[in-house]
């Protein structure tokens, strides 16, 4: 189990009960992804300016987002971290120098990946792990020049309304907020070709 730094402990005396286990932690694999998810990936990095804060999700379209940043400089990651993270970390992509909230330092609410992540973010100065009532407090977040959430995909309505005609492939289709401000809902699917013919 790795121990992370930042605002994300409890004390035990914080905890009714608990249980002591003596096993590995259960790996979230990354997810393959084809040569749709590449191009929506591609696209996606494509509006990402350097220097960006990026929040992505787990799946096949976050993982292609990722891979396909590996040309951009001085990101931050916010709110999760995949395996796929951390490879930008260590290209030098991932730097969290530009940010004015934590500089240089990734503030994250969980982790999901595999062994080589767990390692990457035990002890590491660079990940500062926080509540979620942190992560994704709209004041917070606000405060992230150039920040892209997963719903960047979502500024580019005739492509989703293309890849939702053949299956969902990310995001819940909700409104969610880009620094503090309100983002407008997305139809998907079905309620997409209804209304656009």
């Amino acid at each position: 189990m790795p121990r992370t730094l930042g605002n994300a402990c409890l004390h035990r005396s914080q905890i009714d009960c608990w249980v002591d286990v003596d096993e590995p932690l259960t790996p979230y694999p990354p997810t393959p992804i084809g040569d749709v998810e590449r191009a929506i990936g591609r696209h996606v990095a494509g509006i990402v300016p350097d220097g960006a804060t990026v929040q992505v999700g787990v799946g096949a379209i976050p993982q292609a987002v990722l891979e396909a940043l590996g040309g951009h400089r001085d990101l931050s990651l916010h709110s999760l971290l995949v395996d796929a993270a951390v490879t930008l970390v260590e290209r030098g992509v991932v730097t969290s120098a530009l940010k004015r909230l934590h500089r240089v330092r990734m503030d994250i609410g969980e982790a999901m990946g595999t062994r080589r992540l767990f390692d990457f973010i035990h002890e590491n100065p660079l990940v500062n792990m926080e509540p979620s009532g942190f992560v994704h407090d709209p004041h917070a977040v606000a405060q992230l020049d150039r920040f892209f959430d997963r719903s960047e995909l979502q500024r580019d309505q005739p492509l989703l309304e293309r890849i939702a005609e053949h299956e969902h492939v990310a995001g819940d289709g909700v409104a969610h907020e880009r620094g503090g401000q309100p983002r407008r809902r997305v139809a998907r699917g079905a309620a997409a070709r209804q209304r656009h013919g």
